[in-house]
């Protein structure tokens, strides 16, 4: 702003300057002129004294000579009129100007009370933040002093726990072996004991078809390292079934086919083909009973249901009795315990021998019942 100011005050020097110049030359220009109007007027004066006999003569000279004078002064009262316009001008910019510059002093000095003001804000934001600072930076230091103590206290906490942990580590070695993989499946304590294992305790491992448990003793001076505590029961899938009848069945020497099935767990149950197909080795549990129905005998006969394993009779199921009773029902049941091996079929069929009267009662009461399950699995033949 003080430069502005400076300019403005530049500005109006040079045009103050450059008007008196414009109005000296034309004050010069107009005393010259003047001055050569005397002087034509002194020379005319002299002629008409010496010339007075040439007067008359020289009048028409001296008319016209008056006549262009005229038009000269006219000419200079123009210029005049002119040069006092111009004035008038410079005088009214000069005004403004001087208001302008009233103006701007205005301005600057009220620029200068608020850069005084600021600046006394400025002074008063500037301690304050000093103030804060030194706050804040006494804080971090407490902090700062916090902070080295506490790690001054986790190293000494950390040299603790790096001993209790080499001591751990010794404890651990001591009782530890470098682990091994002997390339298959533990079978004694002693693959255990090559497997890295020092600990002694109840370990599972594979057996000649079963999973064994043993109790294996790793302590040195001693013999006797491994003790046969028994037999893990181990599957490698669930399998039972439990399924039932709608309607009676008559056929001879077909396997009974079933309508619905309770349970199915391993789908090794086919309810159309009435067979069961083992999913993997092992004991397996059957049960069978239903009801034989027969007219009326006069001597006893026989009707029997044949357990069957891939076509072969195991086992069969006997009703022997007269009646004089037409549709006489018994009932027919056996149990078996089988070891089957993977893909094994068993399922139950009739066999009617000497009365092919006879037949397997039932309706929607559900009087035919199959169930098995798995008992033991020979895990070794899935491994």
């Amino acid at each position: 702003m003080i430069t502005r100011n400076e300019n403005l005050s530049t500005d109006l020097k040079a045009n103050s300057q450059r008007l008196g110049q414009e109005i000296k030359v034309a004050e010069e220009n107009l005393k010259k002129e003047l001055r050569n109007t005397s002087e034509l007027l002194n020379i005319t004066v002299n002629n008409l004294v010496k010339t007075n006999a040439e007067l008359s003569n020289a009048k028409r000279d001296l008319t016209n000579i008056l006549e262009e004078t005229k038009q000269e002064l006219e000419k200079t009262n123009i210029g005049l009129e002119k040069t006092n316009a111009n004035v008038i001008v410079l005088s009214t910019k000069l005004n403004t100007t001087e208001k302008e510059l009233t103006e701007i002093k205005i301005r600057a000095g009220n620029l200068s009370i608020e850069i005084k003001t600021n600046s006394l804000r400025l002074g008063h934001e500037i301690k304050q933040a000093d103030d804060n600072l030194k706050k804040e930076l006494r804080a971090n230091l407490n902090r700062l002093e916090t902070a080295t103590t506490n790690l001054a206290s986790t190293r000494t906490e950390l040299s603790s726990t790096k001993s209790t942990i080499s001591d751990l580590a010794k404890k651990i070695n001591d009782r530890t072996r470098e682990i091994v993989d002997i390339g298959r499946m533990p079978t004694s304590c002693l693959d255990l004991e090559r497997m890295g294992h020092k600990l002694s305790g109840f370990f599972s491992v594979k057996g000649s078809k079963k999973i064994e448990m043993l109790y294996c003793d790793f302590y040195p001076n001693q013999n006797d390292k491994q003790k046969l505590i028994g037999y893990a029961d181990v599957k490698s899938e669930s399998v039972h079934f439990y399924v039932q009848r709608n309607s009676s069945f008559s056929t001879e020497s077909t396997p009974i086919p079933f309508d619905l099935a309770r349970v199915n767990e391993g789908n090794a149950m086919n309810l159309t083909s009435g067979k069961f197909k083992a999913p993997c080795a092992g004991i397996y549990f059957f049960s069978f009973t239903g009801l034989a129905r027969y007219p009326v005998v006069s001597s006893a006969s026989r009707f029997r249901f044949n357990l069957n394993l891939n076509g072969v009779l195991i086992g069969r199921g006997l009703v022997k009795d007269s009646s004089t009773v037409d549709d006489k029902l018994s009932p027919i049941s056996f149990q078996s315990t089988l070891n089957l091996k993977k893909n094994d079929q068993v399922w139950i069929q009739i066999n009617h021998c000497c009365n092919s009267s006879y037949y397997l009662f039932d309706d929607g009461n559900h009087n035919t019942h199959f169930t098995g399950f798995m008992l033991e699995e020979e895990i070794i033949a899935s491994l």
